[in-house]
């Protein structure tokens, strides 16, 4: 008998539990009690039957049918009794209860109660469309070096990217490993530059590795992978790129642009910022003045102070705006701005940097006031009341009249206009020309056309006229507030070529003093005669006159009366008027702009990558090496181009996207309307020369143009997607020709034939599309006139419903099953219903049906090289 197992029959020891003398003396008792045990572990209904086999009968796989019903009552009270299925049903009803309300219960419930196994269950909750709900992914790819996209193998064989698809790669040095899943060709810098874009990555790509494939047995090697933007280090260096430094103010969660010599796309967000409080400046335009232009005018800011007592019992001294002041050792800047505490100082050019040093005397170098000479004024550095604060530079960044940038500080715009014609040549160079020199502009050439120029010279000819748009300034684009500031400093606006003009305002005088005290400061008056506006800048009431700011460089006629500009029947009899006022400001020099150190908390100290873009590299020395933004130095700047913050480019892993949503849950459903005859599609200029813009517009194919160069005649001959060259309209194996502005001419008037349009619609405009390097240029290809496009609508469909109070709920759910609902609802809800929830029933079939039609495609997957169907 098997260990552990229970002996059935026990009348075969009633004998061995008896004493001898009963053996001997009394065998028809023993002989009894056997027969009593005996008949006892025979017979089913008696104790010692069922004593021993308890165990056989508390298990549902050995029990006696008759028991069957209790395992029922006890296990499946609120199941139908199927009397072949208790067994089975007992054992795995756990299950079944454990996973109610799920839908692996349901799947359960059927396929014990109905062997129903093709059912479907539905969750209308995962069509509703919900704000904000879909699930973001991001993408990885790698930035491959550029090659010829042909790539031979140890036996010969050759193969392109387009085999590497649905493959399995492998990093040579890391060993990392990813599925393919596209291969885009970008240009950047004028080279054609693959793109692998990644799926089911293990591990980390780095550069300079081989990218390795199994192709049909073989280990191929596919090019070797370039480095792509990784990380962002940021640097605080004011002497570094354009003397800016990193601005406070930032916030945690900021999504900045990076910017690089060659990069593009890049993105950072901000997960660290200091709260250390950095000085930045706010500026504000309290008066536009009036004769500047957006080319010249700078807004020129104090980069040193020097913290004074000038008031009446200090050392009260007035400084004139724009004089020098210069120290022993000869180093000079120029006077912005002055209060009771401070003077502001922009330092030239060559001692921007270290500045003035304490220690040292400021004298100014004066310059005479309507004529009058003025005292020196004479500043002791070595005297513990006046201190030097150190230079700060990083306001307002680069200025566009200096650098031609639009990026830069420049006028965002003007207010009331007028053209200035002014001569724009100074005058001090030819001061010292002998009257009757032969030519006054040897030395210094003049603007005009005359050479040489003598005192017959005309003037229009010796002098170029320029026509000016002057006018009063709105506001400032890309101002850097700059950082670390520690004091007052000052901002002037100022235009380089008016202000030696030596316009000023006019003051107008009445006949009747009265007439003054119509007018308040601001109101905007205009000459009767002359037409010309102006506003009110002064009003003296007492003395019957008023000063006005003209918007003309002639100002207004002198004998003129003059108007309210929006009263213009009120007519105002003048007395006189005077031009050039003295004791007011310049035109071009006549600005208030008012800036106020601020603190402020908030340096960006830490950022992760959002987006690796594209083109990014990194500068492989020390980074202390790192002096300029064009060695390596990146920058974080914000959506409208203005600088933040300085870091370390590090690009040396594989790339990623800004992602993409990888749910449809937000998604509406609507009509999209597909433009038919309107493409926006650019070519790579300015590089190209003339010929690209006649293309554009339709070229005479009769004339010669100049060639394109090399690098960029590839473009041309890039083949579409039906195998053509693009610009082959016709399909005749050309790539460009005098046929091509023909072409485009004809498209351009609608007159091209229907074979050309359609292959323009249908071929070109998709090809150029796809190939993404003309994204980021502003040059057009090619451009249909609005009004004549053609539009047809596409519906997309995404599948989501907007909530209801009936099926698409929160808590409902649909069951499709070949039985009706009516057969399973009430037990399905006694045993797996979730309570809350919602059913709903469906009919489904679902039945195997054999054919003879036979495959003729093959679809690879990621087959590890063996090349599985």
């Amino acid at each position: 008998m098997p260990q552990g197992e229970i002996e059935k029959n026990i009348s075969l020891f009633v004998k061995r539990q008896f004493p001898a003398i009963y053996r001997e003396d009394g065998p028809e008792l023993v002989k009894l009690v056997e027969e009593y045990y005996r008949w006892s572990e025979t017979q089913e209904n008696q104790h010692i039957y069922q004593a021993r086999r308890l165990f056989e009968t508390r298990d549902v796989d050995t029990t006696m049918n008759s028991m069957i019903i209790l395992f029922k009552k006890k296990f499946l009270a609120d199941l139908p009794l199927k009397a072949d299925l208790v067994k089975f049903i007992v054992k795995n009803i756990l299950d079944l209860y454990r996973a109610k309300g799920t839908a692996r219960g349901i799947e359960l419930f059927f396929a014990i109660f109905y062997q129903e196994f093709e059912i479907e269950i539905l969750y209308p909750a995962e069509k509703m469309q919900k704000v904000s709900d879909s699930a973001w992914k991001q993408g990885t790819y790698l930035q491959m070096f550029p090659n010829n996209n042909f790539f031979t193998s140890k036996t010969g064989k050759e193969y392109e990217y387009l085999d590497l698809l649905a493959r399995n790669i492998e990093g040579s040095v890391t060993g990392a490993k990813a599925s393919v899943r596209s291969i885009n060709f970008f240009i950047l810098n004028g080279i054609k530059t693959p793109v692998i874009y990644l799926d089911g990555i293990q591990g980390t790509f780095n550069k300079y590795e081989d990218i390795l494939c199994n192709v049909n047995g073989e280990v191929v090697q596919f090019g070797k992978t370039n480095g792509s933007l990784s990380k962002f280090t940021i640097v605080d260096k004011s002497d570094v790129g354009a003397r800016r430094k990193n601005l406070a103010g930032r916030q945690i969660g900021e999504v900045l642009n990076v910017l690089q010599k060659d990069g593009n796309a890049g993105k950072a967000i901000v997960t660290a910022v200091t709260d250390t409080a950095s000085g930045q400046i706010k500026y504000d335009l309290e008066n536009g003045g009036y004769g500047y232009t957006i080319d010249n005018t700078r807004l020129l800011v104090s980069d040193q102070s020097i913290i004074l007592d000038n008031s009446e019992n200090g050392f009260n001294q007035e400084f004139v705006v724009g004089e020098t002041l210069q120290d022993t050792a000869g180093r000079t800047g120029i006077i912005i701005g002055q209060n009771l505490s401070s003077i502001g100082i922009k330092l030239d050019a060559a001692y921007a940097v270290d500045g003035f040093t304490d220690n040292v005397t400021l004298t100014t170098v004066r310059l005479p006031i309507d004529g009058v000479a003025q005292p020196q004024i004479t500043i002791d550095l070595s005297l513990t009341a006046n201190q030097l604060v150190s230079v700060n530079g990083s306001s307002p960044g680069p200025l566009y009249p200096d650098t031609t940038n639009l990026s830069d500080v420049k006028v965002s715009s003007l207010n009331d206009t007028s053209i200035a014609s002014i001569i724009t040549d100074v005058i001090s160079p030819y001061v010292s020309v002998a009257l009757d020199a032969a030519d006054y502009g040897a030395v210094t050439p003049m603007s005009g056309t005359a050479s040489p120029v003598t005192l017959a010279t005309p003037l229009d000819q010796a002098f170029d006229i320029q026509d000016l748009t002057i006018g009063s300034i709105v506001g400032f684009d890309n101002i850097n507030p700059g950082s670390d500031y520690q004091s007052d400093v000052f901002a002037i606006a100022q235009d380089s070529l008016l202000k030696n003009v030596d316009r000023k305002n006019q003051v107008v005088l009445f006949a009747d003093a009265g007439d003054a005290g119509s007018f308040s400061v601001k109101d905007r008056i205009r000459g009767v005669t002359s037409g010309i506006n102006g506003v009110v800048t002064d009003v003296n009431q007492q003395d019957g006159f008023i000063t006005i700011t003209p918007f003309n460089i002639s100002g207004l006629n002198k004998n003129e009366n003059i108007t309210f500009e929006n009263a213009p029947s009120q007519v105002k009899n003048v007395l006189s008027i005077a031009t050039d006022f003295l004791g007011t400001a310049r035109f071009g020099d006549n600005a208030v702009i008012k800036s106020e150190t601020e603190f402020a908390v908030g340096k960006i100290s830490e950022v992760n990558i959002l987006n690796s873009g594209f083109g990014y590299w990194e500068y492989e020395v020390d980074d202390s090496e790192i002096t300029d933004f064009a060695n390596g130095l990146g920058e974080l700047r914000t959506a409208n181009n203005e600088f933040v913050s300085h870091g370390i480019i590090k690009a040396d892993t594989q790339g990623l996207t800004s992602g993409y949503w990888a749910g449809t849950n937000s998604h509406l459903s609507g009509w999209r309307q597909n433009s038919v005859t309107t493409t926006k599609t650019n070519l790579p200029a300015p590089s190209l020369p003339l010929i690209v813009s006649r293309i554009a517009i339709g070229f005479d194919p009769t004339l010669t143009y100049p060639t394109l160069a090399p690098a960029f005649e590839a473009w041309f001959s890039s083949i579409a997607s039906d195998g053509f060259a693009i610009y082959d309209l016709s399909k005749q194996g050309m790539a460009i020709s005098a046929a091509t502005g023909i072409w485009l001419t004809q498209l351009r008037s609608r007159s091209a034939a229907a074979s050309i349009t359609a292959r323009w619609n249908d071929i070109v405009v998709p090809s150029m599309k796809e190939q993404a390097w003309y994204s980021s240029q502003e040059n057009l290809v090619w451009e249909f006139d609005a009004d004549v496009n053609v539009y047809d609508q596409e519906y997309l469909d995404s599948g989501q419903r907007i909530q209801d109070s009936d099926f698409y709920q929160e808590y409902s759910y649909q069951i499709k099953s070949s039985l009706p609902i009516q057969n399973y609802e009430k037990l399905l809800k006694e045993n797996v219903h979730l309570a809350g929830s919602k059913l709903f029933g469906d009919f489904i079939f679902k039945a195997k049906v054999g054919g003879t039609i036979k495959p003729r495609f093959l679809r690879r997957f990621n087959d590890q090289g063996g090349g599985s169907p």
